[in-house]
């Protein structure tokens, strides 16, 4: 997987420069150590992708600079939690992670109790109070809206792989796509993106980025399963879509 490692970074920063926040180095540093310990993503371990050069360093955006001072405001749990499930949630296809239980047990665990980073007091009337507020009833005092954290962002990448590490969830998502190949091709790839993204569109950098990444795949003869998987994982796991 540290083979693959230097790919996978590159295109989610490329990803994530859209978003034009300079706090998105906090993703870099929890992505670039995350992948380190991947496991099912270790199977991609074939090619050598050091000497690929990814359009990052001079994206062809505008960017902006935030005042130091200025944090990100992000999204807060229920917002994600439905985001996932209106992704990988399929009547044809069930999510079940063979340690970590079924989609709804995998966002419960990494989003929806944890409150505390995510946002979004819990409601300890509900008839679901104990759960929500995952027994603390400090929890009731939470704010709406949380700004960035690396906690935070180390629950989300592993929501992001104890999802896709079932099979289901690949094929669950690309339900919701119109594949007009079986392999991955420029606008599978933007659909894809607009997946995660609702209100941006992918532009060049971001899509040529995607192409690498799978380009490099099937050279390494990676399965078309592990290509359309790598590239919900690293569109999954770029911070930006979270971002208000």
């Amino acid at each position: 997987m540290n083979k693959f490692r230097k790919q996978i970074v590159a295109t989610i920063l490329a990803i994530g420069l859209r978003k034009n926040h300079v706090s998105l180095i906090i993703g870099f540093f929890i992505i670039s150590f995350g992948f380190q310990n991947c496991t099912k993503l270790d199977s991609i371990s074939s090619a050598d992708f050091s000497s690929v050069n990814l359009p990052i360093e001079h994206p062809t955006l505008e960017q902006k600079t935030l005042p130091s001072s200025q944090k990100l405001m992000l999204a807060h749990r229920n917002y994600i939690v439905t985001l996932f499930k209106d992704i990988f949630e399929s009547e044809n296809y069930t999510i079940r992670n063979s340690s970590k239980g079924s989609l709804d047990d995998i966002l419960e665990h990494w989003i929806g109790h944890k409150g505390t980073q995510f946002g979004l007091a819990c409601d300890p009337y509900s008839s679901q109070s104990t759960a929500d507020c995952a027994g603390d009833i400090s929890n009731a005092n939470g704010a709406i809206i949380k700004d960035d954290g690396t906690l935070r962002e180390s629950y989300r990448l592993k929501a992001c792989r104890d999802i896709l590490d079932s099979e289901n969830a690949v094929e669950a998502a690309l339900e919701k796509i119109n594949r007009s190949s079986q392999i991955p091709n420029k606008s599978s790839v933007i659909q894809i993106y607009e997946l995660f993204y609702r209100d941006t569109n992918a532009g060049e950098l971001t899509v040529n980025s995607l192409l690498e990444l799978d380009r490099e795949l099937s050279k390494a003869n990676e399965s078309v399963y592990e290509r359309w998987r790598a590239l919900l994982l690293v569109v999954c796991e770029s911070p930006g879509w979270q971002m208000l």
